[in-house]
């Protein structure tokens, strides 16, 4: 039996499990990643590693949204598809080429969140017209 071809595109939406991570690489051209776990009301969770380039405006500015994307905010992220991945007995679906986060709504204990637009060139991270935190 082969697995069904992969989503061409989608977005997933829910609530982070844990505190976004942003983790730099090294290098002569360093990239930082931007690695979320999400859960959807119903399912499997969802993990992605969102690949914010080599600008360090970029990686700053993602650095600045953390506050906002800490457990229990409401997320929703875009990809090209889904890969099932298990560990230990634990599965959860990462989503693959992971882009354009939005932050719907911070967690209780943020600060609302500051708006960035990455260039074009690279995954936008924002927040949402009109999201706040509680």
């Amino acid at each position: 039996m082969t697995a069904p071809p992969p989503i061409d595109q989608l977005r997933v939406t829910g609530r982070l499990t844990e505190d976004a991570r942003l983790v730099h690489s090294t290098g002569v051209e360093p990239h930082a990643f931007l690695y979320l776990q999400v859960a959807p009301a119903i399912g499997l969770p969802y993990r992605a590693r969102v690949d914010l380039g080599t600008e360090l405006a970029d990686h700053m500015g993602t650095e600045a949204l953390l506050p906002a994307l800490r457990t229990g905010a409401i997320v929703s992220v875009a990809g090209s598809s889904l890969q099932l991945r298990t560990d230990h007995h634990h599965a959860v679906l990462s989503i693959q080429h992971a882009r354009h986060v939005l932050i719907l709504q911070g967690p209780a204990t943020a600060p609302a969140a500051p708006a960035l637009q990455a260039p074009a060139h690279h995954p936008t991270l924002q927040p949402q017209e009109g999201a706040h935190a509680h």
